[in-house]
């Protein structure tokens, strides 16, 4: 290979050479995504599907993660369970994967742990008992869920009562819900709601050492405060984690400083 065609190749090689070199150093695997926005009673204003949309950009361009958008009559049951098994089936032990969810929550008649509402559901939808099974089937290291609606608190509740899960997993489990278990949560007719207080931590805002990496204590001394102000309701955080575990990086360029 003369010089020539070797600085050429080593100029188109040099980007992808160093995003590798950089995921190395970092020890990051990828990242996989579920988003879904539905508001199946038509009284949210649009803003869970505008939030989804958000999230999704957000993880796509910033994290650079694989995302799969489900929003109103693309969010049936049967579509969010099948593409949740999917997604979360791929991931490995050095991979992470997150499940985002605006919209309608439920509760049982016992106020014990209840779920999120569907397309197309009457009553009832996607139960917190199977959102965990699902992600607790997955190889991932790293385990995430944000879920802004009433009663979402009950993700960490066991089916049968109000008694809360306890993580067995060797993975990182971190669940970050806008409201307890026994209580609505509500959205603000400006467009605030939990999780854009959430995006907006995520994407810098509570980045309080300035590191460039957004920590789950981090997050929550910053989401907590402004949804608490806000709607007069307690996001729970919860799970098996550290306070010092990195739920997002910060991209330099867009993120606030």
């Amino acid at each position: 290979m003369s010089t020539t065609t070797l600085l050429r190749f080593l100029k188109g090689a040099l980007p992808g050479l160093m995003l590798l070199t950089v995921l190395a150093a970092h020890g990051r695997g990828k990242t996989y995504v579920v988003v879904v926005g539905v508001d199946n009673q038509n009284t949210l204003m649009g803003i869970p599907q505008a939030t989804a949309r958000r999230a999704a950009t957000y993880y796509k361009t910033q994290q650079h993660a694989e995302v799969h958008l489900l929003l109103d009559q693309n969010a049936t049951l049967s579509n969010v369970r099948r593409v949740m098994k999917s997604m979360f089936a791929r991931a490995d032990k050095d991979d992470a994967i997150v499940f985002i969810f605006d919209g309608h929550g439920y509760i049982t008649t016992s106020w014990a742990a209840g779920g999120v509402s569907m397309h197309g559901c009457a009553a009832g939808g996607l139960g917190y008992d199977e959102i965990q099974r699902i992600m607790r089937q997955s190889k991932a290291g790293r385990k995430m869920a944000f879920v802004s609606a009433c009663y979402s608190g009950g993700i960490t509740y066991r089916h049968s009562d109000t008694r809360r899960v306890t993580p067995r997993s060797s993975a990182d489990v971190m669940i970050y819900a806008s409201a307890p278990g026994d209580k609505p949560g509500l959205i603000g007719s400006e467009g605030a709601d939990f999780l854009r207080y959430v995006l907006d931590g995520m994407e810098g805002a509570a980045d309080a050492n300035g590191d460039a990496k957004v920590t789950a204590r981090e997050l929550f001394n910053y989401a907590n405060p402004l949804t608490i102000e806000r709607f007069g309701v307690h996001p729970q955080m919860w799970g098996k984690f550290s306070d010092t575990m990195v739920v997002a990086e910060v991209n330099q360029e867009t993120g606030c400083q």
